[in-house]
């Protein structure tokens, strides 16, 4: 065969392979689809409604899991990096990472942040006077701006489906538009449990000017709690997240059903539904709030009051009373690092209550009273006890901030982990309530049937010892309810303060009382003043309970200082 013939046939068999694969390549593609990835679950079904065959669409956030306390792990780095499209909300921390990783170039899919959409507008929050971010697309318009966009990039992406996404978006857009348009109007003032509803009611002219929870895991303040009761005792509306779980939620449902208030659902974004479903849900309560009518009726707000008094009362009682046996047994070293057991407890118990079952607290507090025994048996080993307390305070916290990861990603929470760390008094149930007075009961009764060999051991543990004294049991009766204590009532006073609740009370009466009993008693004296007063100026000056009363203790210890000189 004539040499240039051979090669005429060689360069037609690779131009006829070329584009074999350049066509199965495309093919592969097309099969392949538009892989998309919402930050936030809720997310994914509004864009399941416009999707093309063979397009997915996969949520970093799993359901039911809480998306502002959510962080990053390295699988969902290696699914943001296979994406083609990337749907976020921009308000979470860890979107704002990934916006992060856009910018630099570490992930190439395009991102779509959605308070940026061309034609989202934002409202205010009316307690930050900050924009707000949580959800703009429960607002029926901003909602239509956000399906006009999303159909826009998907065409871009897959050009090939453009019809079906234009079709879809249509639909959708069309029975939007019809909502707005038949929807009624209240024009009414109404409380808000968080932020995350305020989208979805203003646009029916339910006008937010509370917020409970102003942002996710800030603690309530009393002024809001204030303006709470007004809003509702004027005539106002509650607009409450659905399912009623969290404190929040369950404290405004009762603060409007004891006014005579009418209650507004929405239904929590993780729940199943899309938008235009959960707005239609929302206008038919509207609706039936209109025919029905209602008058506005005034409470007494004392019982409120009461119940936040009795929960600091019984925590400022219990913590007083064991600081003072700290102090007298020297045991600071053990004091300092319990809060840091308690929170890993408290942590811990939230996933082993879900799937063992039983309340939290319980769980707890078993877990609690075990890890500071764990520490009592280092001690005892013949450790000292100030590296047996670094140990312990080292594993706890390595292990706390492990635990919260693990909880953060994997499980529904009804209240925030930083209640825990800040303290939230002004949103405990009457449960609470009662934890903390058989807290007090129980604490106290231990401490002074026990009080005078507590002292005693603490002043001459080997005559004591050589006297018969089981020093052992002591031990193990004193820190069992001192662990059993800080993490029962870590929610109400945090993290942060239960240091200073559990350390301060005990010192400040030991630099200035004489006598064992006089020591006691102004020890509860401190705790009691710093805990009913610090709620008072809480109350009053609209600061953070938790704040107020570790703020008064150690001004009161500044005090004892100064009056020891």
């Amino acid at each position: 065969m004539h040499k240039g013939e051979v090669s005429m046939r060689v360069t037609v068999t690779l131009l006829i392979t070329l584009l074999l694969v350049l066509s199965l390549s495309q093919h592969a593609a097309a099969d392949r689809g538009v892989y998309i990835i919402v930050t936030f679950p809720s997310l994914a079904q509004e864009v399941e409604q416009l999707l093309c065959k063979g397009d997915r669409v996969d949520s970093i956030v799993p359901p039911s899991v809480d998306p502002h306390e959510y962080q990053l792990s390295p699988n969902d780095i290696v699914k943001l990096e296979s994406a083609d499209l990337i749907i976020s909300t921009g308000h979470a921390p860890f979107e704002k990472r990934i916006e992060e990783l856009v910018e630099k170039g570490d992930i190439s899919a395009k991102l779509v942040v959605i308070w940026r959409v061309p034609g989202v507008r934002l409202v205010e929050n009316p307690v930050t006077g900050r924009p707000n971010l949580h959800m703009p697309i429960y607002d029926p318009r901003n909602y239509i701006a956000f399906v006009k966009v999303l159909a826009t990039e998907l065409e871009r992406l897959r050009p090939e489906c453009a019809s079906v996404y234009r079709e879809k978006a249509a639909m959708i857009i069309s029975s939007v538009e019809a909502l707005l348009e038949n929807a009624p109007r209240l024009d009414v003032d109404a409380v808000a449990d968080t932020p995350v509803v305020q989208y979805a009611v203003e646009w029916l002219g339910v006008r937010v000017r509370i917020v409970l929870v102003p942002e996710p895991g800030m603690p309530t303040q009393p002024v809001l709690y204030d303006k709470s009761v007004e809003v509702l005792e004027d005539g106002g509306v509650a607009v409450v997240t659905k399912p009623v779980k969290s404190p929040a939620s369950q404290e405004l449902v009762r603060l409007a059903e004891s006014r005579g208030a009418p209650v507004i659902l929405v239904p929590s974004p993780s729940e199943l539904g899309t938008i235009p479903e959960k707005l239609a849900f929302i206008v038919n309560q509207i609706r039936d709030i209109q025919k029905r009518g209602w008058v506005a009726a005034s409470a007494n707000l004392v019982p409120e009051v009461v119940k936040w008094f009795l929960v600091v009362g019984g925590a400022s009682l219990a913590f007083g009373v064991l600081s003072v046996v700290v102090a007298a047994r020297r045991l600071y070293f053990l004091a300092a690092g319990l809060p840091h057991s308690s929170l890993l407890a408290a942590t811990l118990a939230i996933p082993i209550s879900m799937v063992v079952g039983g309340p939290e607290y319980l769980w707890a507090a078993l877990i609690a009273v075990g890890m500071v025994h764990a520490f009592s048996v280092l001690v005892e080993k013949g450790i000292d006890p100030d590296v047996a307390a670094s140990v312990y305070v080292s594993a706890t916290a390595s292990a706390s901030v492990a635990v919260m990861y693990y909880v953060l990603t994997r499980f529904p929470l009804q209240a925030g982990l930083w209640a825990y760390i800040l303290g939230d008094p002004l949103l405990v149930g009457m449960e609470d309530v009662l934890v903390a007075l058989v807290v007090a009961a129980l604490v106290g009764s231990v401490v002074i049937l026990t009080y005078r060999e507590q002292v005693c051991i603490g002043l001459d543990p080997s005559s004591v010892r050589l006297a018969g004294l089981r020093v052992k049991l002591y031990d193990v009766l004193f820190i069992s309810v001192l662990a059993a204590a800080s993490v029962l009532l870590l929610r109400t006073v945090g993290f942060v303060v239960e240091h200073v609740m559990i350390l301060l009370p005990g010192a400040i009466a030991s630099t200035i009382a004489r006598g064992m009993w006089k020591t006691l008693v102004l020890g509860v004296l401190v705790s009691l003043t710093a805990g009913i007063a610090g709620l008072a100026l809480a109350i009053t000056a609209g600061v953070a309970p938790a704040a107020a009363i570790g703020g008064l203790l150690v001004g009161f210890y500044v005090a004892a200082l100064a009056a020891r000189r």
